[in-house]
């Protein structure tokens, strides 16, 4: 049973259960950095484990994998949007956006109407 968090002075850490940690990093590439044409590698890989039978992989899964290589790529708004829509609406294309939004080298097309605030995320999950 989860308790939400509310920091104040009567707070004290449990003494025993789950301790989770909602973490997302707030390192950038570096100032030049260039999308990488791997990127695209990894989205035809989740796109066939999607479609071909003896490779269906949970999303779950997937976000796991890409979460272990995320520090590693680099990539561009368009290529944020094109993996992005591997994974169905809701909580996994959020744990996508908390994975990636920060290793995208051109934020600001990030963040405009083409990608952020276009049709990838529901009203639902713009509330969650």
């Amino acid at each position: 049973h989860e308790v939400p968090f509310d920091y104040s002075r009567e707070w004290f850490l449990p003494s025993s259960g789950p301790l989770k940690f909602d973490y997302s990093s707030v390192r950038r590439p570096p100032p030049m950095s260039q999308a990488m044409p791997e990127v695209g590698q990894v989205l035809h890989f989740l796109q066939a484990s999607s479609d071909a039978d003896e490779l269906q992989y949970d999303a779950t899964v997937k976000l796991r994998a890409l979460r272990a290589v995320s520090v590693h790529l680099y990539m561009s708004a368009q290529q944020f949007r094109l993996l992005i829509q591997v994974f169905s609406e809701g909580v996994h294309r959020q744990e996508f956006f908390c994975i990636f939004h920060t290793r995208v080298v051109d934020p600001s097309r990030l963040l405009s109407p083409d990608i952020l605030h276009s049709n990838i995320f529901s009203v639902a999950d713009r509330r969650e």
